[in-house]
């Protein structure tokens, strides 16, 4: 991942490798339990440029989001995507076309050299 899945390039079995793993797991990205195989699993589904960024996504919705005992379903972003056995019900639809637009990646808006504004993602 650049700066892996799993952590600044080592495997490791510390708390960033646990809360990648659940979420991973909970939302159906991967069904191993190895963090190398999840880490492949997770690759094949973003696109290389967002590996690091994708990663410490992963990793900070498992810490403070998708947590261990008791998940906090309700400030849950991807709620709609998830199908995990310990969801919580009836937290709220978090779709606009914002959010989706950040989630993509599209519609950041860069001046190219020429100086008109094009769109990237």
């Amino acid at each position: 991942f650049g700066i892996p899945l799993t952590l600044v390039g080592r495997v490791t079995e510390g708390a960033g490798t646990v809360d990648v793993t659940r979420v991973a797991r909970r939302l159906g990205l991967s069904a191993s339990a190895d963090p190398v195989r999840i880490e492949q699993d997770v690759q094949r589904l973003i696109p290389k440029a967002r590996w690091t960024v994708g990663s410490f996504h992963l990793l900070l919705h498992g810490r403070y989001v998708c947590v261990a005992r008791t998940p906090r379903c309700e400030q849950c972003t991807v709620y709609d995507l998830c199908d995990a056995p310990d969801k919580r019900p009836t937290a709220p639809s978090r779709s606009s076309p914002a959010r989706d637009a950040a989630i993509s990646g599209a519609g950041r808006r860069r001046r190219s050299k020429a100086g008109t504004e094009t769109t990237h993602g």
